[in-house]
């Protein structure tokens, strides 16, 4: 499960309680989001991502929550391509 954080413990109470209907490996904070991309990301980015839509995350609280599939998704979809005749 890996370190227990302050943001850990807020995904495990709302487990408990029902309000996140999945595992806790399920769901990702700012903090994992900015480790996933090898710290080269600012925070401050992935929190405008999120603000701004780009980037699909859950506020049950005060944490951004994303689901790692969002994550996965997003990262998938911002690819640049390269041109078709090139």
């Amino acid at each position: 499960m890996g370190e227990l954080t302050a943001s850990r413990i807020l995904i495990m109470n709302l487990l408990f309680r029902g309000v996140v209907l999945a595992t806790d490996d399920d769901w990702l904070t700012i903090q994992d989001v900015y480790e996933r991309l090898g710290k080269k990301v600012p925070m401050d980015t992935i929190r405008s991502w999120i603000r701004s839509g780009k980037l699909p995350a859950y506020k049950p609280g005060r944490t951004y929550l994303v689901k790692r599939e969002d994550l996965e998704k997003f990262i998938r979809d911002s690819r640049t391509k390269p041109d078709e005749g090139t």
